[in-house]
């Protein structure tokens, strides 16, 4: 997967997005030469990793995100008409490199129900992924001095081979990666197949016959 991300990193063809303080204001890099300033990720350079040449590449990763998704959902109070099992696909998927400073700052994932991370390569200690309490508006405003009571930010750390799995809502940002080696790490979103008629990366019963 590294090897890979850094195969697209240097595609002068398609290029990304740069990261960091360059990220909020959209657009693409104008060269390579510009990831250095920020990062890269693929978002935005219309590369489709449910696509060929890149989809079997890519296929493990895959398969490994809508376990994941599927292991979360089986967490929660799932409860639909027939009660049968959900179903779900990825609609988009991504990769992303940080070099030293490098960070993404606060977002959510809009058009999905459930997003992840995972974790290519990652000095492990540096740059935490940190996830806004969506009731900090609430208790700030009712508790005041007291809201140390609550939890505002959940951090935790980028754990080599592990994915991290959460609603798309969560407003959420990472902190400066201090490594020396780069973070690389392969994110997206899902949801759930009755609310989504587009292309994606379906799991049916027989996932490789999606």
């Amino acid at each position: 997967m590294c090897d890979l991300a850094q195969e697209l990193k240097k595609d002068e063809t398609k290029l990304g997005a740069v990261l960091s303080h360059q990220w909020e204001k959209g657009g693409t890099a104008n060269a390579v030469e510009d990831y250095e300033e920020g990062g890269y990720t693929s978002y935005r350079s219309g590369i489709n990793l449910f696509k060929e040449p890149y989809r079997e590449k890519f296929m493990p990763l895959h398969e490994a995100a809508l376990e994941a998704c599927f292991n979360y959902v089986a967490q929660t109070p799932w409860q639909n008409q027939d009660n049968n099992p959900p179903e779900g696909l990825l609609t988009h998927a991504w990769v992303s490199i940080y070099g030293r400073d490098h960070f993404v700052p606060e977002h959510i994932h809009t058009d999905s129900h459930i997003s992840f991370v995972f974790y290519g390569a990652s000095d492990e200690e540096t740059g935490h992924i940190r996830f806004r309490n969506p009731a900090a508006q609430s208790f700030r405003m009712s508790h005041t001095l007291a809201a140390e009571m609550f939890c505002e930010v959940y951090a935790f750390p980028p754990k080599v081979g592990h994915f991290i799995v959460f609603p798309s809502f969560m407003s959420h940002y990472t902190d400066q990666h201090k490594g020396d080696q780069d973070r690389i790490i392969y994110s997206g979103n899902f949801v759930f197949r009755r609310t989504y008629l587009g292309d994606g990366f379906l799991n049916a019963t027989k996932l490789s016959d999606s």
